[in-house]
């Protein structure tokens, strides 16, 4: 989820900055207040499913589901202005603080492999969904400029 957010205020700079001054963090409602809630939401299923597995109290999935994705979005508006350090540094910090929390935090965290690949699939989908959309659009402009030609 990190990485996918980097890459995307990355390769989408003007729209990030768009979603984030459109809808201030403290508003409930608007672009990037109901984007980081529908991401959250996402979220919260994971970790009830993973709360439940080791005897935690799945009532408080919606909570952290909260800190975690507020996390990476205040994480990535800093990135945004500052780009420093590179990307991936960012979001190994970012798992280290979410994996290990404040008392288990590692001098100097790395995403290991396996984390660098489900990165990379997860803005694959991203992308595939970005050009899908693309396609429905064009196909969209296309039927329209045939109705506009009868």
């Amino acid at each position: 989820m990190a990485m996918t957010l980097l890459d995307y205020i990355e390769g989408s700079t003007d729209g990030f900055q768009i979603l984030i001054r459109d809808s201030p963090v403290t508003q409930s409602t608007g672009t990037f207040s109901s984007l980081i809630g529908d991401v959250a939401i996402r979220v919260e299923h994971l970790l009830a499913d993973q709360f439940a597995r080791r005897g935690l109290d799945r009532k408080m999935a919606p909570i952290y589901s909260q800190m975690l994705v507020g996390m990476v979005a205040l994480t990535g508006q800093y990135w945004l202005e500052s780009r420093r350090p590179k990307k991936e540094e960012v979001c190994a910090h970012l798992v280290n603080l979410a994996w290990n929390g404040l008392s288990g935090m590692e001098a100097k965290p790395t995403l290991t492999l396996a984390a660098r690949r489900r990165a990379e699939k997860d803005r694959k989908l991203v992308k595939g969904r970005e050009l899908a959309k693309e396609r429905e659009l064009a196909k969209g402009r296309e039927l329209e400029t045939d109705q506009d030609e009868d």
